[in-house]
Parts: C-alpha cells; sequence; structure tokens
C-alpha cells in the first residue's frame, strides 16, 4: 500500500512539475509549505528504527519534496528499498541520488548499501547506467588539498559539448555561494557554458555541514571567517587553477564568485592578477579597504551588482570594468550568466 501511495505521490509531483506554476493549487502549495521538517525527520528515524521501513520512506520522501537540492534523502529511500528487497524502487532512488549528488561515490561504498540486490536483473539496469554516471563523475572532476596534503577536496569540471584535447578553451573557476549546495543552478549553467564552448569548474567548499543523513548536506567556505581561513581558500582555488592548467590546453582563466563567495573571488582575483585573465562577480561585495590598485595592463572584470551598489571605484583604480545592473543581482537567472558568458566571448 505504501509503494503504491509513494509512486502516487512520484506521479502527482511530476505532473505538477510539467504544468505552468500558475495552474499551481493554492492549498496543495499550502500544505507542502506547512510540512514539519524536524517532525518528518523524527517519525522516519522512529519507523526506520522499529522497522517499519514503508513508513519510514513515506516520511523521508515527503522530506525530500521540499529541498529537491537534496540526494542524502534519496539515497536513504534508495537503502530501505533494498532491506525490502525491491530492486525496482532501489535502482531507481540510487540513480536519482548519484544524479543529484555535488560529488562522486565510492563504488565499495555503494555495493554495502545493496547487498540484497546487487545482483538482482532489475536492479542492474540502474546500477550499472549509476556507476557508469559515477565513474564519468570521478573523470570529470578531481581533488585538491586544503590546508595540508592529508586534506582534500574535490571539484567538478563540466566540459563543453565537443570538447577536443588538443582545442584551447576559456575556463571559469565558479566559486557557489556560502552554506549552499555545489549543484545549485548548474543545469541551466552547466549548458550555457557547454553550447558556448567553455570549460566549467564548480569547486567544493571545503567544510560540509550536515545535521541528519536526511537533511542534504550544505557547504561553506569559512567557519568563523578569519585570515587564516582566506589564506586557506586563496590556496586551494590556485590549486586547482594549476590542476586545470595541467590538465587542459587553456586559452585564459577566469575566476568568478556568487553572492557571499564573491567577497573571496575578489580578495583572491585581486591579490593574484598574475594568475587570472579576469574576474566576474555575480552581487558581491568587498570591503574598499581591501581593493588594490590595478596591476600592469588594465585588469578586466565582469560586475553583476544590485540597483544600491556602487562599483565605480574600481575604475578609479585602474580596473577594466563592466557593470550589469539589475534589480536581482543573484544569478539564479540564465539571464545574468548569459551576460557573463558573452563577455568571456567577446575579449
Amino acid at each position: 500500500m505504501y509503494r503504491h501511495k509513494l509512486l502516487f505521490i512520484v506521479f502527482i509531483t511530476l505532473f505538477v512539475l510539467s504544468t505552468n506554476l500558475v495552474s499551481l493549487d493554492i492549498e496543495a502549495v499550502k500544505a507542502i509549505f506547512n510540512e514539519d521538517i524536524d517532525e518528518l525527520i523524527y517519525l522516519s528515524y522512529v519507523a526506520e528504527s522499529e522497522g517499519r521501513l514503508e513508513v519510514a520512506i513515506e516520511h523521508t520522501y515527503r522530506n525530500w519534496l521540499t529541498n529537491r537540492n537534496g540526494f542524502g534523502p534519496l539515497l536513504s529511500i534508495a537503502m530501505m528499498y533494498n532491506d525490502l528487497n525491491n530492486p525496482e524502487m532501489a535502482g531507481l532512488f540510487l540513480l536519482e541520488s548519484v544524479k543529484r549528488s555535488p560529488t562522486s561515490f565510492r563504488t565499495e561504498a555503494i555495493e554495502r548499501g545493496f547487498d540484497n540486490v546487487w545482483n538482482n536483473a532489475t536492479f542492474l539496469e540502474y546500477r550499472d547506467e549509476a556507476i557508469a554516471l559515477n565513474q564519468k563523475k570521478i573523470m570529470d572532476s578531481g581533488y585538491a588539498s586544503y590546508v595540508d596534503i592529508t586534506t582534500t577536496v574535490g571539484y567538478r569540471t563540466i566540459l563543453p559539448d565537443n570538447f577536443n584535447p588538443e582545442n584551447e578553451y576559456s575556463v571559469v573557476i565558479y566559486m557557489h555561494d556560502d552554506n549552499r549546495f555545489p549543484t545549485e543552478y548548474l543545469d541551466f549553467k552547466s549548458a550555457l557554458f557547454r553550447e558556448n564552448n567553455l570549460i566549467l569548474v564548480v569547486p567544493n567548499s571545503p567544510y560540509a555541514l550536515s545535521f541528519s543523513h536526511l537533511l542534504p548536506t550544505i557547504y561553506s567556505w569559512e567557519i568563523g571567517g578569519n585570515t587564516e581561513n582566506t589564506n586557506f581558500i586563496a590556496e586551494y582555488i590556485l590549486k586547482i587553477n594549476q590542476a586545470i592548467r595541467d590538465k587542459y590546453n587553456v586559452k585564459s582563466m577566469y575566476l568568478s564568485g556568487f553572492n557571499n563567495s564573491s567577497t573571496h573571488a575578489f580578495n583572491i582575483g585581486l591579490q593574484n592578477q598574475d594568475v587570472f585573465d579576469g574576474l566576474i562577480s555575480f552581487g558581491g561585495d568587498i570591503a574598499l579597504s581591501e581593493i588594490p590598485n590595478s596591476k600592469n595592463e588594465k585588469f578586466p572584470m565582469f560586475v553583476i551588482h544590485g540597483e544600491n551598489d556602487d562599483f565605480e571605484i574600481f575604475i578609479s583604480r585602474g580596473y577594466d570594468v563592466e557593470l550589469f545592473q539589475t534589480a536581482n543581482d543573484y544569478d539564479i537567472i540564465p539571464e545574468t550568466t548569459q551576460k557573463a558568458i558573452a563577455w568571456i566571448l567577446s575579449r
């Protein structure tokens, strides 16, 4: 019965998402927004500990519906379906969790979580696709040491659709927003970069914050905001820069940040003007006292900012700045990403 209820929920969710937003029923929307996440997590935990896995699955899925960036709840559901010996649902949720994960999984860890259905013919179809996708994430990504050589943090590399290792490419290292997900807004963003023959590199910020295995892990660039931490972040980004240059034929390298991470991008980029070919800021800010003069030739910058922001000081400090003012200074819309890409291609 619970499986049928879950399938019904999945069907309704996909149907709603495929229709225009104006057709959403207001009461249905309120019902989703009014879900008590803490209560759902608690109920799921109790049900799972008592062996009532169908109930735990229902609560966990309802939790996931409130935040579709998360892959943790999907993986938990997949493993519970393994315990229920349901190979098709275990495979479906495993594949979706791999698709939505910001980093790759260890294959042996996946195998341990699906011992009951591992060799089932139905599960194999999903398993093989999930492992192939996971392997592609491993091949397209890398790791850079953070603080010391024993600590590494992953980054995603998204290549153009018709990538040729013999060709030169412009590269953008994009620092995601603080306390968010590395994959946030990546669907449309990566497509725009691929279509325009650009390489996009998305580092994970080094501090993973997880409050429950049922909630998605978020990532932060700093804990405490001290100067030493800022230096660690700069070293980490510079190591990624060098790793990408060693692996690909780089024509130009740009550093970009969104919102809070733009502050780090400003600090790193302006202090390393000999390393980067330009800086792109989406709705960021920087203390005026931290702005050095532009070195040698005018350092190029593309700054997307809000109506009350003032970045004219960069021009007086010798920078080649193009400003794009928008009522929405965040990059959650394709328009600002398209503007930034057009700026790169024009150089």
